[in-house]
C-alpha cells in the first residue's frame, strides 16, 4: 500500500474512438469524440486516458477495464476491451494487549492478539512472552 499507480488506456482507430473506463464494472470515465478533460489527450486517430492514484490502499483491489467503440463498431458486441486486475497487499500487523502490564507472581494474565493485513496468518507465536511468563510463574491464557 502507499505506492502510486497509473493505468493508461490507449484507444486508436479511424474515425477516432470513444471509450469507457471502469473499475469493477462501475464507470470512472466515459469519453466521446466531442468531450474533453485534463486527463484525456486526443489526436486525429487516438485517445489516451491516464487513471492515476498517488497512494494505493486496499480499496484499489479491483478489475479495471477500458472498452472502445467508433462508428464502425457501434452496436457491435465485439467491441475492443482490455482488462487489468490490481491486487494491493498490506503488510501483516499484529497487535497485542494484556489484561495486566505488571502481573504479580502466580496471577493470571490474559493476552489478546489480532492480526490484520492482506494475508493474515492463521497463528501467532508468542514464544518470548510465554518464556517471560513461565519464569514469573504466571498463568497465561491466550484469546
Amino acid at each position: 500500500t502507499g505506492d502510486p499507480l497509473t493505468i493508461t488506456c490507449l484507444v486508436e482507430g479511424a474515425p477516432r474512438s470513444s471509450f469507457t473506463f471502469t473499475k469493477d464494472n462501475s464507470v470512472i470515465k466515459r469519453y466521446k469524440n466531442d468531450s474533453s478533460g485534463s486527463d484525456v489527450t486526443a489526436s486525429d486517430h487516438s485517445v489516451v486516458y491516464k487513471y492515476k492514484r498517488s497512494k494505493l490502499n486496499l480499496n484499489d483491489n479491483a478489475e479495471f477495464s477500458c472498452s472502445s467503440t467508433n462508428s464502425f463498431t457501434s452496436g457491435n458486441t465485439n467491441m475492443d476491451k482490455e482488462k487489468a486486475v490490481i491486487k494491493v497487499y498490506e503488510p501483516v500487523r499484529v497487535t497485542m494487549s494484556a489484561s495486566s502490564s505488571y502481573p504479580s507472581l502466580g496471577s493470571e494474565v490474559i493476552i489478546s492478539c489480532t492480526a490484520t493485513g492482506s494475508d493474515t496468518p492463521s497463528s501467532v507465536t508468542l514464544s518470548k512472552v510465554i518464556s517471560i511468563m513461565d519464569r514469573m510463574n504466571v498463568q497465561l491464557r491466550i484469546v
